[in-house]
């Protein structure tokens, strides 16, 4: 195992394998996605596969296009996005959850009289 697989950030060829993946995960078509960070194409289907380095000026649109943190684009791990964040303390948070307990008693009980 070489020094940048021990890192916690990708290499070069890396980098470009996960562009490609996110960028094909939401549908995105490669000369899509040049036009959109205007990118040479060619240069970025190069990336892509390994044969070259993107700029950090690049990668910083390219989050940007694919509506990503840089770190998801660089990290082998990326931070899991948090989907709640209670800044409450322990009083907001057992308040939160009781409203979402009674929103989907609501639900579940319209649902079993709608019969879905």
């Amino acid at each position: 195992m070489t020094i940048a697989q021990q890192s916690e950030f990708l290499d070069a060829a890396e980098i470009g394998g996960r562009v490609k993946s996110l960028r094909t995960e939401k549908n995105i078509a490669q000369n899509e996605l040049a036009r959109q960070t205007s990118i040479d194409s060619a240069a970025l289907s190069r990336a892509e596969n390994g044969k070259r380095a993107f700029a950090v000026s690049e990668l910083l649109v390219i989050a940007y296009a694919l509506d990503v943190s840089t770190d998801e684009l660089l990290l082998r791990e990326p931070e899991p996005t948090t989907m709640f964040r209670n800044e409450g303390g322990a009083d907001a948070a057992r308040e939160a959850v009781g409203e979402m307990e009674a929103i989907m008693d609501d639900f579940l009980s319209f649902r079993s009289v709608v019969g879905s």
